[in-house]
């Protein structure tokens, strides 16, 4: 997966839009003083993708001062060759629009689409925990709950073993004695 766009609309500290686009390939890093956002970028990605745009327990993505807001999340993304573009709105007008490619999907029919496309679960109510956010739980780790991350695991290990064992097949159906022998003379060489 790739990211390549992301906006926010009345999110936490952003009352006014904050766009970010023009992602590099491989790893993006926020920097910026304290209190400038950088946590609240990585909380609005976690939402889009892990929150159900009905969930009542997300009011701390209210803008700040706001009592009526509808924080909203836009989100554009590459997956297996195909285009995304992800909006979800939280709270006072709770909405959910994906574009796959040039087909829309809305309502509970998108919630579904982008979590089985990313292999994690949706609540059957309230907010997300680690019991539903599978691997993508594990990429965008929320400043301050590191600690956590072992709860996040034992969660995503069937996910994590699912698509360990997929990449393994894969591999020993192909080139895999060789990627063996390799690796097991590159080990010898390194343990005496």
């Amino acid at each position: 997966m790739k990211i390549n766009y992301l906006e926010l609309r009345q999110f936490r500290q952003f009352h006014d839009a904050i766009v970010l686009e023009n992602f590099s390939d491989g790893i993006n890093i926020f920097h910026g003083p304290n209190e400038s956002g950088k946590s609240t970028l990585v909380q609005g990605i976690r939402a889009a993708f892990l929150e159900r745009h009905t969930t009542r327990t997300v009011s701390n993505f209210r803008s700040v001062g706001e009592g009526s807001t509808s924080p909203e999340v836009i989100l554009g993304f590459e997956h297996n060759g195909k285009s995304y573009r992800l909006s979800k709105r939280f709270l006072k007008d709770r909405r959910i629009h994906l574009v796959v490619d040039s087909d829309a999907i809305d309502g509970d029919e998108a919630e579904s689409y982008l979590s089985n496309l990313l292999g994690y679960s949706v609540p059957v109510r309230g907010g997300s925990d680690s019991r539903h956010w599978g691997i993508p739980g594990l990429l965008w780790v929320n400043q301050g709950y590191a600690h956590e991350l072992a709860e996040s695991v034992n969660h995503a290990q069937d996910s994590l073993h699912a698509v360990l064992s997929k990449s393994v097949d894969n591999i020993s159906s192909t080139d895999g004695d060789a990627v063996v022998s390799l690796l097991q003379k590159r080990l010898d060489r390194l343990v005496t």
